[in-house]
């Protein structure tokens, strides 16, 4: 049940707003990715300070902090791969949105 609450639901009502956001301009998808970045930021730096707080309350032999930095750093070299590995697999390949994908 957590797996539909968590995936399948939010993706089917992300379906809906697709017709909508295909008649939007381009201002105003301007707008809704900067909100929707904004947003993600916030969570970041949320997230991690929550996990810093609860990484130092841990013993020392656990190194908290430590491993929420390595996890930080871990999850960029992460994503700064695969985003390379697309961009091979795609080889320049110009988006809907006018973008062009390097």
């Amino acid at each position: 049940m957590i797996g539909i609450y968590v995936g399948i639901i939010p993706v089917v009502l992300g379906m809906f707003w697709l017709p909508a956001l295909k008649r939007v301009g381009p201002r105003a998808m301007t707008f809704l990715m900067s909100a929707t970045v904004g947003l993600l930021v916030y969570l970041g730096i949320d997230a991690t300070t929550e996990a810093l707080e609860i990484g130092g309350k841990l013993g020392g032999a656990f190194q908290g902090t430590g491993i929420v930095g390595i996890g930080i750093v871990g999850t960029f070299l992460l994503l700064d791969a695969v985003g390379r590995q697309q961009e091979e697999a795609l080889g320049g390949v110009k988006l809907a949105n006018g973008w062009h994908w390097r």
